[in-house]
């Protein structure tokens, strides 16, 4: 049955093209009008999440299968890593320069593509504002960490594919509600968070709180129940739910044979494309995806487009969820 919530969710962001000329090369400009509904709904369309692991409290896990240090971090894979790898890569490809501190997990979009094997989730989260708790959907989070079983000797642990979900139900379990969900099988609660802290603002909220072990994880996988809301490190969400400003196409310059595009004001840690076609008349349904990627922490991006020297002119225009 559909709730009133998802009756009356939707903000829908559309775009408009605003032109430019440069360097002869004429630009499309995107930017960004909101219509919304009659009720208040907020639809996180941005984010990412940050966690910081204590090393020292995951060498004392699981005390239950051997005598700590039973687990130790062999890898950390972040969202553009882990989505080109197979869960045979993740269980296995040698990695450097991996740490237990700032792992950023970036917020999926609403749609997301697995390799075989694979399990990220999308994210289908609105929320009436002010309230964060009645919400409907989750967080999908890309990246993964890897956790090798006394040095690998029995193989690995993966911890990841994370949807960030609220549940009453977790009370029972001691938790605050809020909860990490690892999809990856077998699909559990991995992480309860505990001192939670929620703080909202016009476009964008975070939920804070400390990594404490789930009842599942501590009782039918570590064996050990007095892991059970252990706490392992700090977690932090920052979603964003309406555009901080317009993207806009800010830079053209040519390098070795390529356009290199740079935009600004971006949505930070969205998705956006580029798109290009070389008739401006044609409709915004004929023009083709030039690039892809995801807007830096400050809304900034950059784009190399190899240059067809038969072509008169080509247009682009810049997109964000």
């Amino acid at each position: 049955m559909t709730s009133p919530l998802q009756e009356n969710m939707m903000k829908r962001i559309v775009a408009t093209g605003v032109w430019a000329v440069v360097g002869g090369i004429l630009a499309v400009h995107a930017s960004a009008a909101v219509l919304s509904d009659t009720t208040d709904v907020a639809k996180v369309v941005a984010g990412k999440a940050v966690i910081n692991y204590s090393q020292s409290a995951w060498e004392s896990l699981a005390s239950g299968f051997a005598t700590p240090p039973v687990l130790t971090l062999s890898a950390f894979f972040n969202q553009a890593q882990a989505n080109n790898l197979a869960q045979s890569n993740l269980l296995q490809d040698v990695q450097t320069g991996y740490s237990y501190s700032n792992q950023i997990y970036a917020m999926n979009g609403e749609t997301v593509t697995n390799l075989p094997t694979r399990y990220t989730q999308p994210t289908t989260f609105l929320y009436p504002r002010g309230n964060l708790t009645n919400h409907v959907g989750s967080i999908g989070l890309g990246g993964v960490a890897r956790f090798a079983v006394l040095g690998g000797a029995y193989g690995n642990l993966l911890y990841g594919d994370y949807t960030l979900q609220y549940s009453t139900n977790r009370f029972a379990r001691g938790g605050s509600g809020w909860y990490l969900y690892a999809n990856i099988p077998p699909a559990a609660p991995a992480f309860d968070l505990m001192e939670v802290n929620l703080v909202e603002t016009t476009n964008h909220f975070t939920i804070s709180g400390k990594l404490g072990v789930s009842w599942e994880v501590a009782n039918l996988l570590y064996g050990t129940p007095g892991d059970t809301l252990a706490i392992v490190g700090t977690f932090t969400f920052t979603g964003y739910t309406l555009p901080l400003t317009t993207p806009v196409i800010s830079r053209l310059t040519v390098s070795d044979g390529n356009l290199i595009l740079r935009a600004t004001n971006g949505l930070p840690y969205s998705a956006f494309s580029l798109i290009s076609v070389t008739d401006v008349t044609l409709p915004l349904s004929e023009w083709s995806s030039a690039a892809t990627g995801v807007f830096d922490g400050s809304g900034a991006s950059s784009n190399s487009i190899s240059i067809n020297p038969t072509e008169r002119a080509r247009f682009f225009r810049i997109q964000q969820p």
